[in-house]
């Protein structure tokens, strides 16, 4: 029979007072359960700061993404706006502008930075005007492919590869992150119901007396759960500690050797893995208390 929340509230001291005795007899073997759970937890959330940081690369650069498209010589003005209209007007172009020979000498050297001195070794510009459009990323194929098919085309550049490239890295974050997650739920579920256990055979005879007293089983139970819970969290907590301050490192290490690439922000990230791992920690507090009881036998 459930007992009331009433007689539950009533009976907090109770209960928190039977935690600290279990955790006291059980004492070490709290506090490896206690690291065992936050080093795991510290380790999917590596994982998952990996996966939730490639997306953000593949979202940046598919933002970014452009196909060049150069036309034939010979066109004039009017035929180079007109063929400019006509890939406006394609499905999934989100952009469509001109770049002359003069930026794209301009954006070559700056990609080139140093080493930007070799284009004065020609005489002239050797680059050309071309169309620059940026489609959105699903229907990039099709928006090549149509372009391809205008007349007065004379050659079609796209990133697709480099894009497609990025994106099986993310499936592969993200096969991983899930596999994480379900060994992390698998490790903390034995290690919290294996503690629990320990408790609950530990105290066999209290448990026996409270039976024996009319106690419903329910109101037995409540203390190992609220232990579970606070080994759980406990974990949860060492998982952050060493969270935080490990992605604002990490955040500098990269922006130090990647300068020219947007990092997502490393205290959002960092307070969203936080409230990950605490919902996550709590969730498997409850869950392997409750395996540890519903095995455990007087």
């Amino acid at each position: 029979m459930p007992v009331p929340l009433k007689t539950l509230f009533y009976n907090l001291g109770y209960f928190w007072q039977e935690v600290k005795t279990s955790i006291r007899l059980n004492l070490w073997t709290s506090f490896f359960s206690a690291a065992s759970i936050g080093l795991i937890l510290f380790i999917l959330a590596a994982v998952l700061a990996g996966w939730w940081t490639s997306q953000h690369f593949v979202a940046m650069l598919s933002r970014e993404a452009e196909i060049s498209v150069f036309w034939q010589e010979g066109l004039a003005e009017e035929e180079v706006a007109a063929l400019v209209g006509e890939v406006e007007a394609l499905a999934g172009v989100r952009e469509v502008r001109i770049v002359s020979a003069e930026e794209a000498y301009q954006r070559m050297a700056e990609i080139l930075g140093r080493e930007a001195g070799v284009l004065a070794l020609f005489e002239s510009n050797p680059f050309v005007p071309y169309i620059e459009v940026k489609p959105v990323l699903a229907e990039s194929v099709e928006v090549v492919e149509g372009i391809r098919e205008l007349p007065g085309i004379a050659y079609v550049r796209d990133n697709r590869e480099i894009l497609a490239r990025l994106q099986g890295l993310v499936r592969i974050l993200e096969v991983l992150g899930y596999a994480g997650l379900a060994a992390v739920t698998v490790a903390a579920l034995i290690i919290i119901s294996h503690i629990i256990k320990l408790s609950f055979y530990a105290r066999r005879s209290q448990i026996y007396t409270l039976e024996l007293l009319g106690a419903p089983g329910s109101f037995i139970a409540v203390p190992f759960l609220l232990e579970g819970l606070l080994i759980a969290l406990l974990g949860g907590l060492l998982a952050m500690a060493l969270v935080l301050p490990a992605v604002h490192l990490v955040a500098g290490q990269l922006s130090g050797l990647l300068p020219f690439l947007s990092l997502p922000d490393p205290g959002a990230m960092g307070w969203k893995l936080a409230g990950l791992l605490a919902g996550l920690s709590a969730a498997f507090g409850l869950a392997g208390s409750l395996l540890g009881l519903s095995t455990a036998k007087m």
